[in-house]
């Protein structure tokens, strides 16, 4: 499946492309499999891509559209009379208000969000209470697949609505890292609306663009058809862990787990549950209902591979801590000048959205900060990385 996303990507990542692969088969799974876990772990996820523009991310929500759009030539002998009636609905942008949302539910307790520019969303939702309250409906439905989602506080006689049973909700979501830093406050992250997301920051660096693409490209394979054809046949399924695999769990949640999210809890806290989820999508890709050690370690690679990747973009102490704008701007420029060895002064307000909204008497004090934290340092018109001097040496 990744070889195939890979295949009609203009600008090809890999690791873009294996984060859209684990939101494509969780959005087939998700509203009849789940993880063993002390509650029960449904394998709806919140998935967000962040990626400049131009990255080429509406083509990352490609997949879930072609794949159904073919399913039905691929019903497997298994499959019951329902089948693929049970799939989850498809929005094609983020809720707008709790009553809404909670009305998706009634229609279809599984639903799946693929929007684009969420970080707009997300910045509306601090103002607009509407947006808010859709906010905090989701962040309930996230832990609520084995359970109940409650009606909206705000009902009427005319309009009633009706409890939710096991509801699922899938998003995946893209967005420029610049327009989320801007948008997510202190605020929502304390209250767990960032530790609800997996996050991919993509590669900063220009991918050189694939040409040649022909429609034909975004034809599914049988293989990829055939592993979705089982799947979403499969009924409602818990997938086990292995002896192993829980003795495994245990040991590195206790050893790595729990202390990052000691120290973070804004975007730590559920590193273990979503790597149960991912650890579950790999087992099934490959057609098991167990997962293993290998498994298991693999997920957690991958969660705390991406966690470290947010986290050096968003930052415990940096963004999301209340820290004056310049602060911000220091803490923005300190991560181009780790993998650039230098930057035009004059292009600053281009590379750091932080640096282009201050005075020019607070710009002058980042470029002091910088020089003075060791970060980097002015050369004539050129701002040059103390960073790769050092590594350099």
């Amino acid at each position: 499946m990744q070889r195939w996303v890979l295949s009609f990507m203009s600008h090809p990542s890999p690791a873009a492309a294996g984060f859209a692969c684990l939101a494509t088969l969780a959005h087939f799974a998700m509203a009849h499999v789940g993880v063993a876990s002390r509650d029960g772990l449904g394998l709806n996820e919140q998935f967000l891509l962040l990626a400049p523009t131009g990255f080429g991310k509406e083509a990352l929500r490609k997949p879930i559209e072609k794949i159904a759009k073919a399913l039905p030539d691929y019903r497997p002998t298994n499959a019951g009379n329902l089948w693929p009636s049970g799939l989850p609905e498809v929005q094609f942008s983020a809720p707008a208000s709790q009553q809404g949302l909670h009305r998706l539910f009634e229609t279809n307790r599984a639903q799946t969000f693929l929007a684009d520019e969420f970080a707009e969303w997300l910045a509306h939702s601090a103002n607009d209470s509407h947006k808010q309250q859709a906010l905090g409906h989701a962040m309930q439905a996230y832990t609520k697949a084995y359970s109940t989602l409650a009606v909206p506080h705000i009902a009427s006689r005319e309009h009633p609505y009706t409890p939710v049973e096991n509801p699922r909700m899938l998003v995946f979501a893209t967005s420029t890292a610049e327009r989320l830093l801007e948008s997510i406050n202190a605020s929502q992250a304390d209250s767990g609306a960032l530790n609800r997301f997996v996050i991919l920051v993509a590669e900063p660096d220009r991918i050189q663009k694939q040409y040649g693409i022909k429609p034909g490209l975004f034809t599914p394979p049988a293989r990829v058809m055939e592993l979705i054809a089982w799947v979403t046949a499969l009924g409602e399924t818990i997938i086990d862990l292995s002896p192993e695999s829980e003795e495994y769990h245990d040991q590195h949640d206790s050893a790595v787990i729990e202390v990052l999210a000691h120290r973070d809890p804004r975007l730590a806290k559920r590193l273990t549950e979503q790597a149960l989820k991912i650890a579950g999508l790999i087992a099934l890709s490959e057609g098991r209902t167990t997962i293993d050690v290998r498994d298991l370690a693999t997920a957690f690679a991958i969660r705390e591979g991406l966690y470290h990747r947010a986290a050096a973009l968003i930052g415990f102490d940096g963004a999301l801590s209340g820290m004056h704008s310049t602060g911000r701007a220091v803490e923005q420029i300190r991560a181009l000048m780790q993998r650039k060895p230098f930057i035009y002064i004059s292009h600053l307000h281009k590379d750091s959205r932080q640096y282009g909204k201050l005075s020019v008497s607070e710009r002058s004090a980042v470029l002091s900060a910088l020089h003075s934290e060791g970060v980097a340092r002015k050369d004539g018109g050129r701002l040059v990385s103390l960073i790769h001097e050092q590594e350099a040496a």
